[in-house]
């Protein structure tokens, strides 16, 4: 009998599935790049993309029963310069949490970065930067 590649990692895949069947429950994940989109907050369109609604309670209902503990809620084009949302729903989502702007201009400024943490301890706001990009 000669066993096929495709024989071979579906039953390796099987036997995976079986093994950790248990484990969801152990497992602490962090998520790295997650997006909350709650309309009851300022959403701007991007190039004419509006994003469907997608609150905390909605992302958690999905995250929790894969194990996801902590994580950085990323905030995305849509919400432009409005940064409320984060501010509500960090000291929701406890300290394993971060959030992360890509506002360069508003955060390098240390002082209004400092006022925001100081006044939301549940929670870190961080600044990335990334090269600015020539639109076409």
């Amino acid at each position: 009998m000669r066993l096929t590649r495709r024989a071979f990692l579906s039953g390796s895949a099987a036997i995976a599935v079986g093994a950790t069947a248990g484990l969801t429950q152990q497992r602490r994940l962090f998520d790295s790049h997650c997006h909350i989109i709650d309309h009851r907050f300022p959403i701007v369109a991007n190039q004419g993309y509006t994003p469907p609604h997608f609150p905390l309670e909605q992302y958690l209902a999905q995250t929790k029963p894969l194990g996801v503990v902590a994580g950085a809620v990323v905030s995305g084009s849509f919400q432009a310069e409005d940064q409320t949302y984060l501010m509500d729903i960090l000291p929701k989502l406890g300290p394993a949490w971060v959030g992360v702007d890509a506002n360069p201009e508003r955060l390098s400024r240390r002082g209004d970065r400092q006022a925001w943490q100081a006044r939301h301890s549940r929670g870190a706001l961080q600044r990335i930067s990334r090269p600015h990009r020539q639109r076409r």
